[in-house]
C-alpha cells in the first residue's frame, strides 16, 4: 500500500501542477505536494516505526484519496462561480497598486512600535525570572516555558500587533526586492527580527511555521515573475529546496530550546510525517462510535460559549498519545493525528468529503482574488492565511483556528494594510519616512 500511495500522491502533484498552469501557490497543488511530502517522509521511517508490523491500512489511502477530490470539486466550484466575473486572471498588475506600494512606508514608526511591543511582551513574560544566581535563572526560565499558557486581551493584542507589523513589513520587503527592482531600507527588517526573537523565546514553533510559510509563498508568487515560466520554476525549485533545508535546521533548533532531545532526522520525521501515520494507526482500531462534530467544532464551540452561546466543549485540547518502541529501539511517540482524524472521528466517509470541499473552495476563492490583485492585499492575505491547507498531513488548522486570536489576527492585518497602502491615502507619512 506504501507504494501505490505514494504513487497516487504523485499523480495528484503533478496534475495539480497543470490545473494551475504551472504556479506553485495554488491550494489544491499546496496541499497535494504537502501531502506528498510527507508521505515521503513516511516512507523513510519504514524501518523506525516498525511498518512491516504495523502496516499501511487500505482506508487511510481512500480517505487520502476522497480528501484530495472533494477539495479538487470545491476549486471547480468557486472557479465556475466566479467565471462570469468581468475581470480576468491575467500577468497584468494594477497600476493602482504598483503606484500605492512605491509610496511613503511608515519605517521608523513600524520600528519603534516593535521594539515598544516586544519589550512589554518581556517585562510581563519575565518579570517572575530569579536572578540571583545562574542555576536559579535557568531553573525559573524553565518553569517560564513549561508553565500553561494563559493571556489575558492586554497580551493577545500585544502579540498580534507585534505579528502584523512583521507581516507587513515581510510583504514590504517582498514588493521592493522582487516587484519594483529597488533596495530595501534597512528599519524595514527591525520589526521582523523582534518578531523572530519574540518566536524564539516563546519557542512556538508553529507561528515560525505560519511566518516561513508566508515569507515562502511571498517569494515563490513574486520572484522573476517577467520571466518564462520554465525558466522561473526550475530555479524556484533549486531555492525553494535550499530555503526549506535552512528552515528545518532553525525548526529542530527552537525544539533543542525546548529541551527536546531528538536529533534532526527524527524531530523532522514526527512532526512532519507522524500524523499521517499516526492517524493510519488509529483509523485501523477506530470503532465507528463517530463523535457528530464534536472534535472538530470543539474550538468553535468554545468561541460561542465565550459570548455567552452554549457551553465549552468537553474535548481536550490535546489529543492522547500513540507509543510503541521498534524493534531498532527507535521510540515512535505523538499526539498529531492529521487533519483527516478529527473529520472521520466526527463524520466518517462524509466528513472526510465535505470539510475538505469547504476548505478547497474557501482557499481557491481567496487564490482567485490574489491572483486579480496580484501584489495588493488579497495576495498579501491568501499567502498569509493559507497555512492550514499545507498543514493537512500534520494536524487540523483550518477549524481549530475559528476562535478570537484569528479575528484579532486579520483585523490588526487589515487595519496595519490600509492604514499603510488605502487606495485614497488614510495614512501618509509625509516628513520621517522614505522609500
Amino acid at each position: 500500500m506504501l507504494a501505490l500511495t505514494w504513487g497516487i500522491l504523485l499523480i495528484f502533484v503533478v496534475l495539480s501542477y497543470w490545473y494551475y498552469k504551472k504556479d506553485f501557490t495554488g491550494p489544491l497543488f499546496l496541499v497535494c505536494s504537502s501531502m506528498l511530502l510527507c508521505f515521503t517522509i513516511v516512507c523513510m521511517n519504514y524501518e523506525n516505526w516498525d511498518m512491516k508490523k504495523h502496516g499501511f491500512y487500505y482506508l487511510t489511502t481512500i480517505t487520502f484519496v476522497l480528501a484530495l477530490v472533494s477539495f479538487f470539486f470545491g476549486t471547480l466550484l468557486v472557479r465556475a462561480l466566479m467565471s462570469y466575473r468581468n475581470k480576468p486572471i491575467t500577468d497584468e498588475i494594477d497600476p493602482g497598486i504598483m503606484e500605492r506600494t512605491k509610496k511613503n512606508f511608515p519605517y521608523r514608526l513600524f520600528t519603534v512600535l516593535s521594539i515598544i511591543l516586544f519589550l512589554a511582551y518581556i517585562f510581563i513574560k519575565f518579570r517572575g525570572l530569579n536572578l540571583s544566581s545562574f542555576s536559579a535563572f535557568k531553573t525559573s526560565l524553565r518553569a517560564i516555558y513549561d508553565e500553561e499558557k494563559t493571556y489575558n486581551f492586554f497580551t493577545t493584542q500585544l502579540f498580534e500587533i507585534l505579528v502584523a507589523i512583521a507581516y507587513i513589513c515581510l510583504h514590504r520587503v517582498m514588493i521592493t526586492r522582487f516587484v519594483h527592482k529597488e533596495k530595501n531600507k534597512k528599519l524595514v527588517y527591525v520589526p521582523i527580527v523582534f518578531f523572530l526573537i519574540y518566536a524564539l523565546i516563546t519557542t512556538d514553533r508553529n507561528i515560525l511555521i505560519r511566518f516561513f510559510l508566508f515569507g515562502l509563498l511571498l517569494f515563490v508568487s513574486s520572484y522573476e515573475w517577467k520571466k518564462s515560466v520554465f525558466v522561473r520554476n526550475r530555479k524556484l525549485i533549486v531555492k525553494v529546496g535550499i530555503i526549506g533545508i535552512v528552515f528545518a535546521l532553525i525548526f529542530w533548533g527552537f525544539g533543542r530550546m525546548k529541551n527536546y532531545k531528538s536529533g534532526f532526522d527524527r524531530a523532522i520525521g514526527i512532526y512532519a510525517g507522524s500524523g499521517i501515520y499516526a492517524y493510519n494507526l488509529w483509523l485501523e482500531g477506530f470503532d465507528n462510535n463517530y463523535t457528530n462534530g464534536q472534535q472538530s467544532f470543539s474550538v468553535v464551540q468554545n468561541t460561542l460559549a465565550a459570548v455567552g452561546i452554549g457551553e465549552e466543549s468537553k474535548v481536550p485540547h490535546n489529543s492522547e498519545y500513540t507509543e510503541y518502541k521498534s524493534p531498532n529501539g527507535y521510540t515512535f511517540a505523538t499526539n498529531i493525528y492529521s487533519a483527516f482524524r478529527p473529520y472521520y472521528q466526527d463524520f466518517g466517509m462524509a466528513g472526510v468529503c465535505i470539510i475538505p470541499f469547504l476548505t478547497g473552495a474557501l482557499f481557491e476563492f481567496l487564490y482567485l482574488m490574489n491572483k486579480r490583485d496580484k501584489f495588493g492585499f488579497w495576495w498579501m492575505f491568501y499567502t498569509s492565511h493559507v497555512y492550514p491547507v499545507v498543514y493537512y498531513p500534520i494536524l487540523e488548522q483550518f477549524l481549530k483556528r475559528f476562535h478570537f486570536g484569528l479575528v484579532y489576527e486579520i483585523g490588526w492585518l487589515v487595519v496595519f494594510y490600509y492604514l499603510v497602502y488605502a487606495k485614497d491615502g488614510l495614512w501618509r507619512v509625509k516628513v520621517s519616512a522614505q522609500r
